[in-house]
């Protein structure tokens, strides 16, 4: 290895490459934070977001709890910071929505026009962070989600306690059927041969596509009946691409 190769190789093992490690240099948060505290709630919460892609991201504790993330001292660092309980953190709940909404625009405003947001302002209604992990930003499980419904939907609200069952057969088919397409379009790549079926194939595929981001559109609305119309249009268009290569 020439001279100028051991400074590249050098250099690659120095110079940050992630989003991850430009944050650690940057961020008191991150860089004091990636130590344990003896804190176990802390620390769990700490090592859940750095695997997150809200980390590779760059959206950082700060973004939610306040403080002073350019402050190395951690008394000044920690000064304004507030827990979730403070009706002046973002990470209130009656405020988180609008902070998730500054990078999840098009999310925020369909939830925004919700009925289901409108319980929340009053304080009893789902958030952003009923259905996503409030640290990574992941989708909970099904059965979580099913669950936080059922705080609500049960017997005492009579005509919607069947809510829940419903919720669980949409998120299930939705995962399915983005399964569904990807699997398709493994086959057209296998097992296509002619190319005008093939580009015929492609272009429902993108139908069935467009299809499933318009399901995800409904759902945050919380339009039950619309989700179920854009899933089943979905897998209509992934099947008659798959027809068109047998």
């Amino acid at each position: 290895m020439n001279r100028l190769s051991i400074i590249t190789f050098c250099a690659v093992l120095v110079i940050p490459g992630s989003a991850f490690a430009q944050a650690l240099g940057m961020n008191s948060c991150v860089n004091c934070h990636q130590e344990t505290t003896g804190n176990q709630l802390v620390d769990r919460n700490y090592f859940q977001w750095k695997d997150s892609w809200h980390a590779e991201k760059l959206v950082t504790c700060d973004k939610c709890h306040g403080g002073k993330p350019g402050e190395t001292i951690p008394a000044k660092a920690h000064a304004g910071m507030l827990e979730s309980e403070g009706k002046k953190t973002a990470s209130y709940y009656l405020k988180m929505d609008s902070q998730c909404g500054q990078c999840h625009a098009g999310e925020y405003e369909d939830f925004s026009t919700s009925t289901h947001y409108k319980f929340l302002q009053q304080g009893n209604g789902p958030s952003c962070i009923t259905c996503h992990h409030p640290k990574t930003g992941h989708t909970f499980s099904v059965k979580e989600i099913v669950t936080s419904c059922v705080d609500c939907h049960n017997e005492k609200l009579k005509g919607f306690e069947h809510i829940p069952q419903i919720v669980r057969m949409l998120l299930d088919s939705m995962s399915q059927t983005s399964f569904i397409v990807s699997w398709v379009q493994e086959f057209i790549i296998l097992k296509g041969k002619d190319n005008k079926k093939k580009a015929w194939a492609r272009s429902k595929l993108v139908a069935a596509e467009i299809e499933l981001s318009k399901s995800k559109k409904q759902w945050h609305l919380f339009n039950l009946n619309n989700t179920e119309v854009h899933i089943k249009k979905a897998v209509q268009y992934a099947r008659e691409a798959k027809k068109l290569i047998d």
